[in-house]
């Protein structure tokens, strides 16, 4: 029975229709009053025959209407993480002028035409518009797609079940997983009690010169006449703001012959880094981040913060075990504020600068599967 099912599917360009059980035994049994009539001439058989196969008709007929001139959007937060759930709006329109749109069933597709969302609507008036709400959650980092749509419907009689794909592609960054608030005690620039100094005010300390304006800067330490000389913003630098300065240097490789998955561990390095761009954006640090190849500029604030995540939602480590690890100290010449060096490999960390601020990541992956 299951085998004649699948064989009775028709498809077509973007529509589909298969029985549903009671649809198909309804088939079975039109198929049998068809065979009586033609075997006896009954009338009466004939009269029933025409009556199953015109519900048939009128269910195609009003199931394509259900299904037809409907539009679809979607929309998502501007932040999005990994492992954390985000909610996904999407808006659906009936261009139908007059006809209502009945017992729609929507899925929203992800990679694998996987359904990420599913919302079954009972109507949709002519020419209305409804908004809906729908939770996902991405496990891993990086670029993720929607793929489109499945409408399906079983409207008006149960008998088919008829569905229509919209390809509608669209793609997310999805940044690094944020460690839980436990995970605090990750050192940072300070004291060694693994909590921030306090943050004085930009016009603290000693006057050092003019720069360029850069996000995030304080509107109240902008230098006009400089500005109105160079035609573009000039910011007043004082000695403080060195202070707050901290450069997150990320170890890319991450080859260590005796871990079972050493891209886990580069995987934790990764979201410690995203961790620490969040909490010292927070606490008034401008900070840069060094990866292999690519050195950004200090910034603060949140559209430094999220160059900086989006940077790290692409990062590939590598497997060099056999490279020597960066030297951190490279980074901090003059005035460039603290070092937090972040690596995989334990013979990374030694030798560290004292002014360098080494992290463990291999402690830190270990205790992600300890309980709180």
């Amino acid at each position: 029975m299951e085998s004649l099912r699948r064989l009775l599917q028709l498809s077509y360009r973007d529509r589909a229709l298969r029985f549903t059980p009671v649809g198909f035994r309804f088939f079975l049994i039109t198929l049998g009053v068809g065979i009586g009539a033609l075997n006896t001439g009954n009338n009466l058989l004939y009269m029933i025959l025409a009556m199953m196969l015109s519900l048939i008709v009128v269910s195609g007929i009003l199931s394509e209407q259900s299904i037809k001139r409907i539009s679809l959007s979607r929309s998502f937060p501007q932040s999005v993480f990994a492992a954390s759930p985000f909610l996904v709006e999407l808006r659906v329109t009936n261009l139908k002028r007059f006809v209502p749109t009945f017992s729609l069933q929507i899925e929203d597709l992800g990679e694998g035409d996987v359904a990420l969302g599913n919302h079954y609507l009972l109507k949709i008036a002519a020419g209305k518009t409804l908004v809906l709400n729908y939770r996902a959650r991405f496990e891993r980092r990086g670029r993720h797609a929607f793929t489109g749509f499945r409408l399906t419907t079983r409207y008006p009689f149960g008998l088919f079940v008829k569905s229509r794909e919209i390809r509608k592609e669209r793609a997310i960054l999805v940044y690094p997983e944020i460690l839980p608030d436990r995970f605090e005690g990750i050192r940072t620039p300070g004291d060694g009690t693994g909590k921030l100094p306090n943050i004085r005010k930009a016009n603290e300390g000693d006057f050092l010169g003019i720069r360029d304006y850069r996000t995030g800067d304080d509107s109240r330490s902008i230098h006009w006449r400089s500005s109105a000389k160079r035609s573009s913003l000039m910011v007043k630098e004082f000695e403080a703001e060195q202070s707050h300065r901290v450069s997150l240097v990320l170890d890319g490789a991450f080859g260590m012959g005796h871990l079972e998955n050493p891209k886990e561990l580069f995987e934790t390095a990764v979201r410690i880094a995203a961790t620490l761009v969040l909490r010292l954006d927070q606490r008034g640090f401008q900070t840069r981040l060094v990866t292999r190849g690519r050195t950004t500029p200090f910034g603060l604030g949140t559209h430094h913060a999220r160059s900086l995540l989006e940077i790290l939602s692409l990062v590939e480590g590598e497997d060099l075990a056999e490279t020597n690890p960066p030297d951190p100290g490279s980074w901090r010449n003059g005035r460039q504020g603290s070092v937090v060096f972040i690596s995989a490999r334990p013979d990374a960390l030694s030798g560290i600068p004292e002014e360098c601020i080494p992290v463990s990541v291999l402690d830190f992956h270990r205790s992600l599967n300890e309980p709180p």
